[in-house]
């Protein structure tokens, strides 16, 4: 572990990584069914900078044209050899059950892409007053506070894990003392260089004077 500006011991114990969300977790949150899945906020990039002002905010429009994208390619390359194969009557049952499938899943991009146009969220750091205000509303309400910095726990720079390894991109995590995690990045998917994340993470640690740990 390291610490911006200090040096940190060793705890002799290694923590846990944390995990950062997943786009896909945003495609089902906003169902009733899925409502044992607890919402995530959406990762925010650096869109506002002045002096000692910082301001990280979710690009709505970029996930949503994402979605919509995806979901036009998806269901071309999916449903193309469907229409080829279409007077071929002898797995016509199999042949629906495959549109069907792929309709619903069309149906969750699509409701997917309306939620990220509804979301608006952003995080506000003034390093003058070492404060943060966050503000989060979408279909499931409004989440918004504003604290010191001292009330705040720490900075986390890493990566997840994968099944093979680990994932390319790095991400910075905030931890509000009510459990809830902010995800920050230079893009929609975290920082693509380490030492990019760790100096942007420990430019907003510093602003607020918290620890930022270096999860390698």
């Amino acid at each position: 572990m390291r610490r911006i500006g200090a040096f940190n011991g060793a705890t002799g114990r290694p923590e846990a990584k944390p995990k950062a969300p997943s786009p896909a977790l945003s495609i089902f949150t906003p169902f009733p069914l899925m409502s044992q899945i607890k919402p995530i906020p959406s990762i925010m990039v650096l869109t506002e900078e002045a002096g000692d002002h910082l301001v990280f905010s979710y690009r709505k429009g970029i996930w949503a044209a994402g979605m919509l994208i995806f979901m036009l390619v998806f269901s071309f390359m999916a449903l193309f050899p469907v229409y080829m194969n279409r007077h071929d009557h002898s797995g016509d049952a199999a042949r629906w059950w495959i549109v069907g499938a792929i309709c619903f899943f069309d149906a969750l991009l699509l409701w997917s892409s309306l939620f990220s146009l509804n979301s608006q969220q952003w995080l506000r750091i003034d390093g003058a007053q070492r404060r943060a205000k966050f503000y989060w509303k979408s279909f499931y309400g409004l989440v918004e506070w504003e604290v010191d910095g001292a009330q705040l726990k720490e900075i986390k720079v890493f990566r997840n894990s994968t099944g093979d390894g680990q994932a390319m991109n790095w991400t910075i995590m905030l931890t509000h003392p009510d459990g809830t995690d902010l995800f920050m990045g230079e893009n929609e998917f975290g920082s693509l260089k380490h030492e990019r994340a760790l100096a942007l993470g420990g430019r907003v640690a510093g602003m607020l004077g918290i620890a930022v740990k270096n999860m390698v």
